[in-house]
């Protein structure tokens, strides 16, 4: 279903801008099969990618550039890849909007009780490593819940900064988003690792510009 959400403005020089979010659920059981394999792999990503030179070296988002989550071998994985396909489908259908070939990246994000959050960033780069890739392209991000507990995900107004739309995290929910919209995460204060799957889609146009070895044809 859409989720309509506006950042408003009283000035006649700064925009409105109304925009629809992609609102969906997996099914019964789904997300709890989900967030055990994110955590059953996360040593063999952690070992079979490169740490990067920051300071979160140890944490999966931070190799998001070096795998694709929807290449290991499960069946729910393999569901979930057609669940991302189906839902943004119904999402350009519910918009309007004529779907075309898009591809896929995907990775895993825990956040344990240790103060670490995802911090203010955006995917309008498509999540390419390139600094000379234009946003111009930027396409749509989702975010799963497989497994949270009393956290939000902050989305921001590209005008105003102080606009901001609180998302309360439910587990099995894929929210579908422009890709050029600043968001980060809360704090994770329970003792439950907090597991997301993320993603981003771009189009065969950017693709074939790109340098798209992690992404799939969706």
């Amino acid at each position: 279903m859409l989720l309509n959400v506006s950042f408003t403005s009283k000035s006649v020089f700064t925009p409105t801008m109304n925009m629809a979010f992609g609102c969906f659920s997996m099914r019964d059981g789904m997300s709890d099969e989900l967030a055990a394999i994110v955590l059953k792999e996360e040593f063999n990503i952690l070992k079979n990618t490169t740490a990067p030179d920051t300071n979160d070296s140890n944490w999966l988002t931070s190799r998001l550039w070096q795998y694709n989550f929807l290449d290991l071998d499960y069946d729910v994985v393999r569901e979930l890849k057609q669940f991302i396909k189906d839902s943004y489908s119904s999402y350009m259908n519910d918009m309007d909007i004529p779907t075309q070939k898009v591809y896929v990246q995907c990775w895993a994000n825990i956040i344990r009780n240790d103060g670490r959050r995802i911090v203010p960033h955006h995917h309008a780069d498509g999540h390419s490593n390139d600094p000379n890739v234009s946003q111009e392209y930027a396409y749509l991000s989702g975010n799963i819940c497989v497994q949270t507990k009393d956290t939000n995900t902050y989305f921001q107004s590209p005008f105003l900064s102080k606009q901001v739309i609180t998302a309360p995290n439910f587990n099995g929910e894929l929210i579908v988003f422009p890709s050029f919209l600043t968001h980060w995460t809360d704090t994770n204060t329970s003792d439950t690792e907090r597991v997301t799957i993320s993603f981003d889609l771009i189009t065969e146009e950017f693709y074939n510009i790109i340098d798209g070895k992690n992404y799939r044809e969706l």
